[in-house]
């Protein structure tokens, strides 16, 4: 069993550095996939951007136009936490990214789209 890394201390607000610091990275990043309109492979079901001619995965030509443009947010956090002994749940991070990816299948199934955001 690995030592366990230092921690900060146990968190139990946001204060109002941590909230400027969420507000700031969010800012930044690029929501086209969220509300704008992109192209997606109709073979492979990738989703890429229009300076692409082909699918990113199979580089099919075959694609079709998502416009998501004036959509509302359906969620608007997800937190994803483990319990304290988290290594036992995930001892590595494959394990940790196999979580992820069975979630994302889970929200496609019963949503019927993909998980997005940031």
């Amino acid at each position: 069993m690995p030592e366990p890394l230092p921690t900060r201390g146990t968190i139990t607000a946001w204060t109002r550095r941590s909230r400027a610091r969420l507000v700031e990275r969010l800012s930044d990043l690029d929501y086209t996939r969220l509300y704008g309109r992109f192209h997606v492979c109709d073979d492979c079901r990738e989703e890429y951007d229009e300076h692409l001619d082909h699918g990113p995965a199979c580089r099919s030509v075959r694609r079709s136009m998502e416009d998501r443009r004036g959509r509302l947010p359906t969620v608007l956090m997800l937190m994803l936490t483990r319990p304290g002994d988290w290594l036992t749940v995930a001892p590595d991070a494959d394990t940790a990214t196999k979580h992820f990816q069975t979630l994302c299948k889970r929200y496609a199934r019963t949503w019927g789209e993909p998980l997005r955001g940031p």
